[in-house]
């Protein structure tokens, strides 16, 4: 019945009575939001290269500018039949390549070295400034840079070296490329770090001068035959890229785990090839699980401070309201109702 009599007072007491209880019952909610935050901008802030994962597939003895190994790189799809599903289901959809090393006949100090490339799609990340995009076997994208340092136009026709396939004492075969196409790199996610130019024309010191060009683009073909002989150093790749938006903190401690279980069991098989995995992404776990240690410590104190604020304001309230009750309950013993009618007043 004294309810009625001071809404406001009895409102603004259950309002902070709730509010104390709600920081008490929602703490772990908001300790499982704040951890999902750190995941969330530690994930997104990450460059690509860092938060995706790349699987560098090599035969024995094939990396390298040697001719040890004389078989063809595995095929990536193979290469990537060895991820988890667990690893698989958090990365979107694969993207294959093949890489080797293209050193120009004949092999003077002035034939640039480097890489040449496929990855899947690669047109459609590029810009091409003169000429197509390379599609079949033979035919190479060159980027600007290279086009003008070494007069490699559209139609330029290039030797690299290839592997003999048997006796290592015959003639070397050729592997011969036609420039059909000269690129531009368009920056995103898909190449995962790969940068593309920056390297042509720079000298590599040492005893030997050697120079370097930008990495050349072809078509799958060309690793896999079709009149092609295997190239020296290939090597198969699969790119992975995250699917940062339905990553939560749990699966990325279980992603970073079973990274590092991938990179633990990946070895050479018995034809002899070695998958040798590279992610940035248990490093990105290790940060966010010492952000949230952190946490353990700095959150409680400034809850206990919220707290112990909030019940000295409750304190106060109820001090406040107590005193202004003392002349209703000293009436009513004057009017007689006693100690108990005080009371229960």
């Amino acid at each position: 019945m004294r309810v009625r009599y001071r809404p406001l007072q009895a409102l603004a007491l259950a309002t902070l009575a709730a509010l104390v209880t709600a920081c008490a019952a929602f703490a772990p909610l908001y300790d499982r939001a704040m951890r999902q935050a750190l995941t969330d901008i530690t994930v997104e802030r990450a460059d690509p290269a860092q938060s995706g994962l790349l699987l560098i597939a090599t035969r024995a003895g094939g990396s390298g500018f040697g001719f040890q190994n004389r078989e063809r790189p595995e095929r990536p799809e193979d290469v990537a039949a060895i991820v988890p599903p667990s690893v698989r289901e958090a990365y979107r959809a694969p993207v294959p390549g093949y890489a080797a090393d293209a050193n120009p006949m004949p092999g003077s100090p002035s034939d640039p070295y480097g890489e040449i490339v496929w990855r899947d799609g690669v047109c459609d990340h590029v810009r091409l400034v003169a000429g197509a995009c390379a599609e079949q076997a033979g035919e190479l994208m060159v980027s600007e840079a290279d086009a003008e340092n070494f007069d490699l136009g559209v139609g330029t026709t290039l030797a690299i070296p290839g592997i003999p396939r048997n006796d290592a004492s015959a003639s070397l075969p050729a592997a011969r490329l036609v420039v059909v196409g000269v690129y531009a790199q368009q920056p995103s996610a898909y190449w995962l770090g790969l940068q593309l130019t920056g390297r042509s024309g720079l000298v590599e010191p040492g005893p030997v001068v050697k120079v370097q060009h930008d990495v050349w683009l072809t078509a799958r073909s060309t690793f896999q035959g079709h009149g092609m002989p295997p190239l020296p150093g290939g090597r198969s790749t699969v790119a992975y890229q995250l699917d940062a938006a339905a990553l939560d903190v749990d699966e990325l401690f279980d992603l970073s785990a079973d990274i590092h279980r991938l990179a633990k069991t990946a070895a050479a098989g018995g034809d002899g090839t070695i998958v040798t995995p590279y992610s940035g992404l248990p490093d990105l776990a290790d940060d966010v699980r010492e952000q949230i240690d952190q946490s353990r410590v700095t959150v409680p104190l400034l809850v206990a401070q919220l707290g112990l604020l909030s019940l000295v304001v409750l304190w106060l309230t109820l001090a406040a309201v107590t005193e202004q009750r003392r002349p209703e309950v000293a009436l009513a013993r004057l009017r007689g109702r006693g100690r108990r009618g005080a009371r229960a007043l």
